[in-house]
């Protein structure tokens, strides 16, 4: 939701509050706007857990007044117990956001100098009629489905890019610099996509869906890894002529990179280059040694990388079967 979206939505139900109280002529009426502001989210869920919030909080400020005003009567110095009371409570379960709009609320008791039903009544009523229009407001939200995939494909773009990078420095094609600039930009992706996940499921209230977050959780993992393959990388001095082969491994991952694909092919592929490196004679020299000893290391890695991507496959084959045909593209 953009700024002049939330701007409308709040404009709207400010202004709709504001009509329905002075339609049921309450006493007031401004009141009812400032609560239906208050009480509009960013998201569908976020807006019906602060009204609920409120209403508890409203049954509650209401119980703690009559008390106040019964015990001292309807003057300042009920008010101000009220007050103490109500914000201690408030204050300890976390809830500072019901405050305000309760306090005004109880304070038309001590305007009116009086605790009868029709001050009730009035109260009640504007707490309600500041409430509704703002749930009503949200309720139209939904996932924007598109927005994630567009921002997930920039993930994958750039992941890619690093894939590729990895590939071309494993035969020394390309500089060891630019680690930062190249995650940085990675991260911003990443915490852009994750957020439009966590909206779209905060705009679902019966049927959540975690595969959104899922995903970009899984992606942030592998981020994790790839991150770790590059510090690895730039420890190697000698470049001995495995590098060729890990190389073109993580070529063939980039080349793979979809998101229906279960890399059990590359997990195959994998095993059989651990069989093939088994087999080849022992290093002669120390640096040979160390080399050879982190691209099996780096290869361990890549397993990894590999098994974040199945793992998230397989907890959702019904949606990545061999027939999707997404414009999301994975690994």
């Amino acid at each position: 939701m953009t700024v002049m979206q939330k701007s409308v939505r709040i404009a709207l139900a400010c202004m709709s509050a504001i009509l329905l109280s002075v339609f049921l002529r309450l006493e007031h009426y401004t009141a009812a706007g400032i609560i239906a502001i208050l009480s509009i989210g960013d998201t569908k869920q976020e807006t019906v857990e602060v009204a609920l919030r409120r209403t508890l909080a409203f049954i509650l400020s209401i119980g703690i007044a009559y008390v106040c005003y019964i015990l001292l009567g309807v003057r300042l110095a009920a008010y101000a117990v009220y007050v103490l009371l109500f914000v201690f409570l408030c204050l300890y379960v976390r809830w500072p956001e019901v405050i305000s709009i309760n306090a005004v609320l109880v304070s038309h008791f001590l305007m009116a100098g009086s605790l009868s039903i029709e001050v009730l009544y009035n109260e009640v009523m504007l707490f309600l009629a500041g409430t509704l229009p703002a749930l009503a407001a949200n309720a139209s939200l939904r996932k924007d489905t598109a927005a994630f995939v567009h921002l997930s494909e920039h993930v994958d773009i750039q992941m890619c890019a690093i894939l590729s990078e990895i590939a071309l420095r494993m035969e020394c094609k390309s500089e060891k610099e630019g680690n930062e600039d190249i995650f940085a930009q990675l991260d911003r992706e990443i915490a852009a996509a994750k957020l439009c996940a966590l909206h779209n499921y905060d705009n679902s209230l019966f049927r959540k869906d975690m595969n959104e977050i899922d995903y970009i959780e899984m992606r942030q993992k592998q981020r994790m890894v790839l991150g770790e393959i590059f510090r690895n990388l730039d420890t190697i001095s000698a470049q001995p002529k495995q590098a060729k082969t890990v190389s073109d491994f993580f070529v063939q991952i980039r080349a793979q990179y979809h998101r229906s694909n279960n890399v059990l092919a590359l997990l195959q592929q994998l095993e059989t280059i651990w069989i093939q490196m088994r087999q080849e004679e022992l290093p002669k020299s120390r640096a040979e040694f160390e080399a050879r000893a982190i691209l099996f290391y780096i290869l361990k890695q890549s397993e990894e990388l590999l098994l974040l991507k199945r793992e998230f496959v397989l907890k959702y084959h019904r949606l990545y079967s061999d027939e999707v045909t997404e414009t999301i593209h994975d690994s």
